[in-house]
């Protein structure tokens, strides 16, 4: 992935990223090779082939976009994580007012950064075999689920 061209990120404005793992398993060694230790551990600790590359790749993508945003080196930033391990850059004055996100499923990959703005971003793979009225059935309660079963699409 080429970020030279990448726009500088401005106060009042959100940069939103969305990119499919398949287009950079060419680049996972390069990508592995900007990650901590930390990192590199949690990689590890993922069962299937493909999490662990997808983890890498979405780590190593979002080390080289917050690199570009912060002229840093994507191996030299240190991260620390709140309570539910939402990444943040460790404090220092440079840095400090940089706010990103990623989440990644199903070989895809979204991420999103903004200056002095929270931000968090979700991609989650759509399971076409679920059967979300009956979900609903046991999440919902009475009232929502009589509203929702009552609904008819135009």
């Amino acid at each position: 992935m080429n970020t030279a061209h990448l726009p500088p990120l401005v106060q009042n404005e959100v940069h939103v990223w969305r990119i499919a793992t398949s287009r950079l398993m060419g680049e996972i060694q390069s990508l592995r090779e900007t990650l901590s230790a930390d990192e590199l551990e949690r990689a590890n600790s993922y069962h299937f082939e493909h999490d662990r590359q997808c983890f890498i790749i979405a780590r190593g993508i979002l080390r080289r976009l917050i690199a570009r945003y912060t002229d840093s080196q994507p191996q030299h930033l240190n991260f620390q994580y709140n309570s539910y391990g939402k990444p943040r850059l460790v404090a220092d004055t440079k840095h400090n007012q940089l706010n990103f996100n990623l989440s990644h499923s199903g070989g895809l990959i979204g991420l999103v950064f903004a200056l002095d703005i929270a931000v968090g971003i979700d991609v989650e793979k759509v399971r076409e075999d679920l059967d979300f009225l009956e979900i609903a059935t046991h999440i919902f309660s009475e009232r929502e689920n009589n509203k929702l079963h009552g609904f008819h699409p135009a």
